[in-house]
């Protein structure tokens, strides 16, 4: 079994359980897969801020990437990253970005 990159949304996917999603982060980083977040939030310090002390509260590791409403695949393609699995409650988020 090889290592994946594992994308996680932030709201409505971590934030509805941050407990469960923080020991998975915690696991799959264990088990050597990359796991990021990226979320539809834009990069402001209050966002950064907030979604920074979540991860710290629930004591998880996890790069972050705002994609301002922007697809998330193409943010995630513009970076050169690429995503084996998906996490996220808005399928369509991934593919049409968000308002």
């Amino acid at each position: 079994m090889g290592s994946s990159t594992i994308a996680i949304d932030f709201d409505g996917t971590f934030t509805a359980d941050p407990s469960l999603w923080s020991e998975f982060i915690r696991i799959a980083g264990g088990a050597g897969h990359t796991v990021v977040c990226v979320t539809a939030r834009t990069d402001t310090p209050k966002d950064s801020e907030y979604i920074r002390l979540m991860f710290a509260t629930y004591e998880c590791e996890v790069p972050v990437v705002f994609t301002a409403g922007q697809s998330k695949i193409v943010a995630m393609e513009e970076r050169d990253t690429g995503v084996d699995i998906w996490i996220d409650n808005d399928p369509t988020a991934l593919v049409n970005g968000s308002a």
